[in-house]
């Protein structure tokens, strides 16, 4: 299985598997589960379960008989904070990641927790793999690169 995201600025979609609850609503991200034989993330490709609202972040649970590999960055335009229209390029990680946000009491609220099973895992040239606001990675792998 491969994500694939456009390497540069004529190609900005970005290929990723994602459950999440946005800025202003409330709930908690939905699980993701993923059962194959090799996984590719390349170029900015991802898996995410993001809560930026009120609630937890899901869990992702990995299952890859043979290699998982991560590397990489895409590009995606981003708007400066002080002035909107003006826009600029910025690298978007190769990754896979679990994370929540802040409950109506802004307090933390806990990240899901991302659990691989894999024959070997390559994480290389930027990619990331995170899990935030107390949550835990589990790495049960044949051959670690």
């Amino acid at each position: 299985m491969l994500f694939r995201s456009g390497a540069d600025l004529d190609q900005q979609n970005f290929s990723a598997l994602l459950s999440t609850v946005e800025q202003g609503a409330s709930g908690n991200a939905g699980k993701i589960v993923l059962h194959a034989n090799s996984l590719q993330l390349e170029n900015g490709g991802g898996i995410t379960s993001r809560n930026d609202g009120i609630g937890s972040g899901g869990s992702i649970t990995l299952d890859i008989t043979g290699a998982l590999t991560l590397t990489g960055f895409g590009l995606t335009t981003a708007s400066s904070l002080l002035n909107p229209t003006i826009q600029f390029d910025t690298p978007w990680p190769s990754r896979i990641e679990s994370s929540a946000g802040v409950n109506e009491n802004s307090q933390s609220i806990r990240g899901g927790d991302i659990q691989i099973y894999a024959g070997s895992l390559l994480i290389k040239e930027g990619a990331s793999l995170s899990s935030s606001t107390h949550a835990c990675i589990i790495l049960i792998l044949s051959k670690l690169f």
